[in-house]
């Protein structure tokens, strides 16, 4: 299919592919989903939190100016 696996660990760490982080529906080479995977760490910090959470409200904002439905 054209398609590397690539391990993110544990469920406790699946949130580096949450919705508004830099992995969410991207379409990156395996070798540069393992280096953002490695620069976020493993413990979400409150600053990323936030981040991810602004990323996913510009996200849904983008869409619906665009007469999608969320």
């Amino acid at each position: 299919m054209g398609f590397d696996a690539v391990d993110d660990g544990s469920l406790h760490e699946s949130w580096r592919q949450q919705p508004g982080s830099p992995l969410y529906c991207t379409d990156l080479l395996a070798t540069e989903v393992r280096q953002h995977l490695a620069s976020l760490g493993i413990t979400c910090t409150p600053e990323q939190h936030t981040q991810f959470t602004t990323n996913q409200a510009a996200s849904e904002k983008q869409l619906l100016a665009q007469g999608v439905k969320l």
